[in-house]
């Protein structure tokens, strides 16, 4: 019989992709990385392809599930005698909510610098989070927009639409003392985070250009 934790880990409601704009958003305004990423609930690799086109930016990447023309482990991140890869320097994922609170600890127990959780507002509330929090304050940024999460695997056409539901990026930064954090931040609204993200692409485009060579994915230098 399958371990409870992993069925659960495998509920079909849980399969939700974060849309590009939702991870762009984190790129832009809440934190800065480089070096390791790691992406532990990977999917179809949505949060992972918009890393990717970060520069300074080395992505790992892993599921539980097996996903086709992925060939990412397939590992269970909530064992943690199980992981394959060396510490990473930050986690950055949208974990299944169910089990939100077990991707915490695990994370916080072994991301060198950072953890940036895609979820829904509501992880603040409960007893037993009131005294995770307390163990392990955190920063909260939350999308002034609607983030509409679909199925995986919908068009990015269909991502866009309204949603009665709130998310926020929850951000562990071990570089800022605890009793600093804990503060709340509001996320710009969708249409300026396209704004900003185009910039930086214009920029990148006009230093390659200098350099007659083609912009990557994404705007990253080339």
């Amino acid at each position: 019989m399958e371990p409870p934790r992993l069925g659960r880990r495998f509920s079909q409601t849980d399969n939700y992709e974060t849309p590009a704009w939702a991870t762009r958003a984190l790129l832009l305004t809440a934190s800065p990385f480089s070096g390791t990423v790691l992406e532990p609930a990977a999917g179809l690799g949505a949060i992972a392809g918009v890393l990717r086109s970060y520069p300074g930016i080395s992505i790992v990447t892993s599921d539980i599930r097996p996903f086709p023309h992925h060939t990412y482990p397939q590992v269970d991140f909530l064992d943690q005698t199980a992981h394959p890869w060396t510490t990473p320097d930050h986690i950055v994922t949208n974990p299944p909510f169910s089990i939100a609170l077990e991707f915490a600890e695990v994370a916080l127990a072994t991301a060198k610098c950072s953890v940036a959780l895609f979820l829904r507002l509501q992880f603040i509330e409960s007893v037993e989070r009131y005294f995770f929090f307390q163990r392990h304050p955190v920063d909260i940024y939350v999308f002034s927009s609607r983030v509409k999460l679909v199925p995986e695997g919908t068009p990015e056409v269909n991502q866009i639409g309204a949603s009665t539901i709130c998310f926020a990026w929850f951000i562990w930064r071990k570089d800022i003392p605890p009793e600093e954090r804990m503060r709340v931040r509001l996320i710009p609204p969708r249409h300026e985070i396209g704004k900003m993200w185009a910039a930086r692409y214009n920029v990148a485009r006009g230093i390659c250009n200098r350099l007659q060579k083609p912009v990557k994915a994404g705007g990253e230098p080339c």
